[in-house]
């Protein structure tokens, strides 16, 4: 059997219609099963996830793949998205999500352009924005582990005692250090995430905003 790409159909852009993917588990093959919904925002009752993520390979290896509508059509994805995919879904489950990846007809340029002008919507009117830095790591896992005392330790600075601590000097480290480990392990881990590659991208102020 000859398997073909999925052929896009048309969506209205100037009704502020978009497109949504269903995806949900199948039992039959242990793996998901999707679909392509349009809605309108304007009057879109379905509780829908929105995914800010990078499009660059790298930040965690995940390999291009492909996600098939039927037994016949296919569409390819990179790698992120793949990942992406197969995190969000958890066996038993169906859910809606927006990810431009799929979502947006890549290959159409004039569609690209005029639903780019409806993200600000897509992403508000969502019920949740999740966002990807891709696949964890030792290193994520101490960034992740390290933010919550550091979190505790920066709210610390607001207090006033900290005033009277920072007037004194070497008494104000040992005020953060408390708090906080000063070795270089767990804040090469945070640099290393922030310096994942959704960080440099310019449409996350309007994404997440």
């Amino acid at each position: 059997i000859t398997k073909k790409t999925y052929e896009y159909t048309k969506v209205e852009s100037a009704d502020g219609e978009i497109r949504l993917l269903k995806l949900a588990w199948s039992t039959q093959t242990d793996c998901f099963d999707v679909e392509l919904v349009h809605v309108s925002l304007a009057t879109c009752e379905i509780p829908y996830l929105a995914i800010s993520y990078a499009w660059i390979d790298g930040d965690d290896g995940a390999k291009p793949s492909k996600v098939f509508f039927d037994k016949d059509t296919f569409l390819d994805i990179g790698g992120p998205v793949n990942t992406i995919l197969r995190t969000l879904l958890r066996p038993g489950e169906c859910i809606h999500l927006w990810i431009d990846g799929i979502c947006i007809n890549q290959k159409n340029v004039d569609e690209k352009g005029l639903q780019v002008m409806l993200m600000e919507k897509i992403y508000s009117q969502a019920e949740q924005v999740v966002i990807s830095l891709g696949q964890s790591d030792s290193l994520t896992d101490k960034a992740m582990d390290f933010i919550v005392p550091l979190q505790h330790a920066l709210v610390n600075i607001s207090h006033p005692s900290f005033g009277t601590a920072l007037a004194s000097g070497l008494e104000a480290f040992r005020y953060l250090r408390a708090g906080i480990d000063l070795s270089p392990a767990p804040w090469s881990a945070l640099n290393a995430l922030f310096n994942r590659n959704w960080w440099n991208r310019t449409w996350v102020i309007q994404e997440v905003a």
